[in-house]
């Protein structure tokens, strides 16, 4: 059986599965034009193109590389900040909506690597779920893709299994979302609605979907950002898993101090010889891989910053049994 694991996941865990980082966010934002899709998506939602159109411009403006960082100067403005939520919203939604479309990136499911490790010596889904049972997701992201991928995989596996027992492995894979997350997107495969048409001074175009403008509304509310307050119950379970775990493991994090907070680190955090300290350091510059070996006294094992997700996972004896 494995030992209690808590994998810890931020946006550069969904990049192989086509979705941004915060920064690929911002860029997509700051390239919108009056008239895009996701301009009229946007202006249908936030039924306030003026105030859309000032947003970006000052979004383009401020020297943040990401909508979070650009919060914390803003999040006292609440029609502004919703909109950047919305923002983030609509452009993550556009990109989910293509990435469910899409394979995996070749050689970087590192999500499949893991269901393959649990599902070692599981020949039924009753056996899988004792073994997901010792482990916990926490990620930052907003998105689903956790949910998606362990859901398709398993489902493959025990392809005859019945449903009821299917259900029970399912259920055994304890994903929590720190942030946040966003509703299941609208059926369709369009941002737009190719039945209508709008005509204007300017041009006539399609509008944008009812149920793709009701999405983006309720995305925007679901979401929850760095300086956001996160409620005391998901910050309890939070620490608990944090707290309990053998194996600590962080993928695709940036090991932002805020959100290292959330999780209880360095305050809360326990160092001994029985606990074991993860963490994938792609693309990280040294000043960071410094300042975090210093929050982690030393003892967190660090990829190198060539190893993607799927290469750390591979190079280090993080799954165990």
């Amino acid at each position: 059986m494995p030992p209690r694991t808590t994998i810890v996941v931020g946006a550069g865990a969904s990049v192989p599965y086509g979705l941004p980082t915060a920064i690929d966010i911002s860029k997509s934002a700051k390239s919108i034009a009056a008239g895009d899709e996701i301009f009229r998506l946007l202006a249908a939602a936030l039924d306030d193109a003026a105030l859309l159109t000032t947003t970006l411009d000052d979004i383009k403006r401020h020297p943040a590389e990401s909508i979070d960082q650009y919060l914390e100067h803003r999040h006292h403005r609440d029609r502004t900040a919703f909109t950047a939520k919305a923002l983030i919203a609509a452009v993550l939604g556009r990109e989910m909506l293509a990435a469910r479309r899409r394979e995996p990136r070749p050689g970087e499911d590192w999500i499949r690597h893991v269901v393959s490790w649990l599902g070692h010596g599981a020949r039924r889904p009753d056996e899988f779920a004792k073994r997901a049972a010792a482990v916990t997701f926490i990620t930052f992201n907003f998105d689903s893709i956790l949910e998606e991928q362990i859901g398709h995989l398993i489902r493959h596996m025990y392809a005859d299994e019945e449903a009821s027992l299917l259900s029970e492995a399912l259920r055994a894979v304890k994903i929590i979302h720190v942030h946040g997350r966003l509703p299941t997107l609208p059926a369709s495969d369009s941002l737009l609605d190719s039945t209508r048409v709008q005509i204007h001074v300017q041009g006539s175009h399609y509008p944008p979907r009812t149920e793709w403008v009701d999405w983006v509304r309720a995305a925007a509310q679901a979401i929850r950002v760095i300086q956001d307050d996160i409620d005391d119950e998901t910050l309890t379970v939070v620490r608990e898993h944090i707290a309990e775990a053998r194996i600590l493991c962080f993928l695709g994090f940036s090991f932002e101090t805020s959100n290292l907070g959330k999780l209880g680190i360095p305050g809360r955090l326990v160092i001994d010889t029985y606990r074991l300290f993860f963490g994938c350091a792609y693309r990280m510059p040294q000043s960071d891989r410094e300042r975090i070996a210093t929050l982690f006294a030393n003892t967190i094992r660090l990829g190198s910053d060539t190893q993607d997700c799927l290469a750390f996972l591979r190079g280090a004896y993080v799954l165990r049994d």
